[in-house]
């Protein structure tokens, strides 16, 4: 259950991994499950905005949409990110 503090510590510190392979995984797995209840991944999202790999990135922004409301503190970089 993805919705567990165990669970989203698990895979917000997975979007730290040197590993391209484990960041992309951890971000679609948040994306996939990401809901207005998923506030405590916001900040670990936030920061995986800067990812140098465009598919985390891509995974990170649908997770914040998927958030909604409770993401907008990423808005900013979130329209750096898409205008780049």
């Amino acid at each position: 259950n993805l919705y567990t503090t165990a669970a989203t510590a698990s895979l917000c510190k997975a979007l730290s991994d040197p590993s391209d392979e484990v960041r992309r995984a951890a971000a679609k797995q948040i994306a996939r499950a990401a809901d207005a209840r998923m506030t405590r991944v916001v900040e670990p999202l936030h920061k995986a905005l800067a990812d140098p790999d465009a598919e985390v990135r891509s995974s990170v922004m649908s997770a914040l949409a998927n958030i909604g409301p409770a993401a907008a503190v990423a808005l900013p970089d979130l329209l750096r990110v898409l205008t780049n």
